[in-house]
């Protein structure tokens, strides 16, 4: 088999390259200047069609550019007697490029106010083990297609898709109707398994993100699934289990 003219100029470039001569491992290619720098520099070619050919290698060769492995849950559990916290998915992949970084930051769902009442929005933080107003539990309603989700120190309240039809679908917190499962509280999607979009019922074309590349305090709402996608912020995953 005969390898083309790039692809071999790449191949043993890569090998001969000392982690002195690369200091961006933490970047992303597509983003960084510094990255792209290094990989002029290394290859002494200013094509881009080589370049990106070059990042490209890089990044599967180099678990750093990727980014970290991320916690997955393999076992099932019994989803109406376990809290969690609710962690934004974030892959090994190009796609999860955030705000210029590879880093998967560990974003979580969490209630705007501290201490999770009626009326609070919710928001994402950096995750932290054992943070009440970033427990939650799932609810599974037979027959719904799906479940409600409560902040695990206020059961009583459910996450609410509170203006479905305003420019921007907040979520809010509000007391649950035990009488006749609303609509507006149900949430399709949800897994402990694998990672998850969370759908609200009454909007199936929607689902829950916080808008663009993750930054500290922005509110989750609900956004149209593709808009959401694109961004590879539509996904979502349990982590931190008990």
């Amino acid at each position: 088999m005969k390898f083309p003219l790039v692809a071999t100029i790449v191949l043993i470039i890569t090998s001969f390259v000392s982690a002195a001569d690369w200091d961006c491992d933490k970047r992303c290619p597509n983003y960084d200047e510094c990255v792209k720098d290094s990989g002029r520099r290394l290859l002494d070619d200013e094509n881009e069609a080589h370049l990106e050919t070059f990042l490209h290698e890089r990044t599967q060769a180099n678990p750093a550019l990727r980014g970290p492995t991320r916690e997955v849950n393999e076992n099932g559990r019994e989803l109406e007697s376990r809290y969690f916290h609710l962690k934004m998915y974030h892959e090994e992949s190009r796609d999860y490029c955030w705000q210029g970084e590879w880093e998967d930051r560990r974003w979580c769902l969490e209630c705007k106010g501290s201490s999770c009442d009626v009326g609070e929005e919710l928001e994402i933080r950096k995750c932290q083990r054992g943070k009440n107003d970033q427990q939650f539990v799932y609810e599974k309603l037979s027959g719904s297609g799906g479940g409600r989700i409560r902040p695990y120190s206020k059961q009583r309240l459910c996450l609410v898709q509170s203006d479905p039809k305003g420019k921007r679908r907040m979520i809010t917190l509000e007391d649950c109707d035990d009488n006749s499962y609303d609509n507006h509280e149900i949430f399709l999607g949800f897994s402990f398994q694998r990672e998850f979009k969370i759908v609200p019922k009454e909007l199936d074309d929607h689902c829950l993100t916080q808008a663009h590349y993750p930054r500290a305090g922005e509110r989750v709402f609900a956004e149209e699934c593709e808009i959401a996608c694109n961004d590879a912020t539509c996904l979502w995953e349990t982590i931190y289990e008990s």
